[in-house]
């Protein structure tokens, strides 16, 4: 029987849960909580990603020649790091997610994969 950590000896709680689980509360507020968390940190990112859009722009706009292809190559690093933060937590977080409301839903059975 899968008990509220599970088969093994680590303590993570059961993210799989169905309704009548006691834990379901819990294991729904973790899941929310995360879902804004990768919200706020995705919107965050996008906020200076656009900071620093604006600043290159009003840098090049100030000399009459154009940006540095350093600066050029240190802000196309940036995007890079960024994008790749957010897309890796994405891809982490999202199939979890979908995967533990099918099972809450009992659209299918995830059981055998929490041993």
């Amino acid at each position: 029987k899968v008990n509220f950590y599970g088969n093994s000896g680590v303590c993570l709680f059961k993210f799989f849960v169905r309704k009548e689980d006691p834990q379901r509360r819990f294991t729904w507020f973790v899941i929310i909580q995360n879902a804004l968390c990768f919200f706020v940190i995705s919107v965050s990112y996008l906020f200076i990603y656009t900071k620093v859009a604006r600043s290159a722009k009003k840098v090049s706009r100030g000399n009459i020649m154009k940006i540095s292809s350093r600066h050029s190559n240190r802000n196309s690093a940036l995007n890079r790091k960024l994008t790749l933060m957010v897309l890796t937590d994405f891809v982490c977080w999202v199939p979890f997610i979908v995967i533990s409301s099918l099972h809450y839903f009992e659209m299918m059975d995830a059981t055998g994969w929490y041993s």
